[in-house]
């Protein structure tokens, strides 16, 4: 056998061991993609799923969340001196020092209830607390209970529709 043989023997066998590496290396990487797959499916759709269970505080009776009581007023009056001042201004004006900076004021709570994009009925007020609107971030730190309360504060504290007199005309 001459050297030209054997050396090309030796490429053909080197050719066949990398084709049969790069095979093997596919297979491989298919079947830990085929195993991985389902766990990261099941993981994804957890997050899904856990999104969209109740909080873990609703009590078997949510009816005294639809009222606005004593106790559910004060705790909104909190709630929202904790979360929503700093955009929305202390009499929920839109013009807390936060909301000073963003191009597109937060709501003036003191509007006429056709300024509400989403509404001003109390589940509308939570669902926009719940999920956010415009550059306004959802809260999903808040219990359910806490947003109910929030919206119970600022239909009470806040939207004309609830008191005597109107809004301030805009300048």
């Amino acid at each position: 056998m001459s050297m030209a043989a054997a050396i090309s023997r030796l490429s053909n066998r080197a050719t066949l061991d990398a084709k049969l590496a790069i095979w093997l290396g596919g297979g491989v990487l298919l079947c830990a993609v085929a195993v991985a797959l389902p766990f990261e499916y099941g993981r994804r759709q957890g997050e899904v799923e856990a999104r969209s269970r109740p909080a873990v505080d609703v009590p078997e009776d949510v009816s005294a969340w639809l009222v606005p009581s004593e106790p559910m007023m004060v705790r909104g009056a909190e709630v929202f001196r904790l979360n929503c001042v700093a955009c929305h201004g202390p009499e929920g004006r839109g013009d807390g020092p936060g909301g000073q900076m963003l191009a597109i004021p937060p709501r003036d709570f003191r509007g006429t209830r056709d300024a509400w994009k989403n509404g001003w009925e109390l589940d509308s007020i939570r669902a926009t607390i719940t999920s956010g609107i415009g550059k306004m971030p959802p809260f999903p730190a808040l219990s359910m209970k806490d947003k109910f309360a929030v919206a119970h504060y600022v239909r009470g504290e806040f939207l004309s529709i609830n008191k005597t007199e109107q809004p301030d005309a805009a300048p």
